[in-house]
This record gives C-alpha cells, structure tokens and sequence, in this order.
C-alpha cells in the first residue's frame, strides 16, 4: 500500500473525484462541484492506494476560519454542507491553525485493517511537519461509533453530539 498527498495538477485529481463521487451518497456531491468549496482552498488532501493503483482510503483536512471552526466545535454548524467558501481559508507556517477533517473514508472490502488509523495518523505528522510553528486545532464530526473510536484512539476527545447525532471531536497540537 502507498500513502500519497492528492496533486491537482494531475490526473490523480480526477480520479480521486471520481473514487469520492462512487464513495458517498448524492447528498456530499453535487455534478461539477465535488469537494467545493474545499478543493478551492490550501487543503490537504491523502490517500492509499493498492498495488493496482486504485484508491482504498482517503482523508481531507480543510483549514476553517476561527469563527467557522468553533461554531462546528460547538454544534451550531451540524453538516459540512453548511460551510461556504467564506469559512475555508488558506493558512501558513506560524499561523493559528483551525483544521476540519472532513473526511475519511475507507473503501469496505479494506476495512478493519488499520488503514483509517494509519492515515489519520501520517496525515497528523505530515500537517505538523508543514506547519511546525503553528498552534493547530483539529476537529471531526464522526458518524458512528466506530469512526468515533478511530479517533479516540488517536487521543480526541469527545466533545459532544450535535442536532445530526453526529459525535463531534477534537484534539489540539502546540
């Protein structure tokens, strides 16, 4: 298996459109419009790939704006669906850093084999490596109970549900 960081400027960008288009129900994709307003913004975007080149796990992590971050963080914003390209923004080194996983996902004939775990966690290294004179808080709205245990494991902390029933954690880097 091989963890990779999306290129746009490649046809990986379309394929992992396409991957995330098949994984997730019409409600997270809109035709033309996949990934906005996050592909539009300095985020991060991860991925494992099998032997065969097709995708079996990916993450996205994009950078909200404080206001953004803590009214997700709090439950007054209960689906990322509700975020516009005004809550999303570009960060650099040094900056305080408001980071929203908003997904990740692994492909069901790969599941329970730590490959959610892996990336979660090389994601994490790789965004302290960027941005290693950055505060950075990291959020996730979690749809069940295992997805809620990944990241426990991973040391978040469980703040709340919000009005989705939706677990909301959170974890901070210094």
């Amino acid at each position: 298996m091989k963890f990779k960081r999306l290129d746009e400027e490649t046809d990986e960008y379309e394929k992992f459109n396409s991957w995330f288009r098949d994984a997730f129900s019409e409600h997270y994709f809109i035709e033309g419009e996949s990934l906005n307003p996050f592909r539009t913004k300095d985020n991060i975007y991860y991925y494992i790939e099998n032997e065969s080149k097709e995708l079996v796990a990916a993450i996205n992590v994009a950078f909200l704006t404080k206001d953004a971050f803590n009214s997700m963080k709090s439950g007054l914003i209960s689906d990322d669906m509700e975020l516009t390209i005004e809550d999303i923004q570009d960060v650099k080194n040094g900056d305080e850093i408001f980071a929203y996983i908003a997904t990740i996902y692994t492909i069901e004939s790969y599941r329970g084999k730590g490959y959610a775990e892996q990336l979660l966690k090389k994601t994490i290294r790789e965004m302290l490596n960027m941005y290693s004179n950055s505060r950075i808080h990291t959020l996730a709205l979690c749809l069940d109970n295992k997805s809620t245990q990944l990241f426990e494991k991973t040391d978040y902390e469980v703040i709340k549900l919000n009005s989705n029933k939706q677990t909301i954690v959170y974890k901070f880097f210094d």
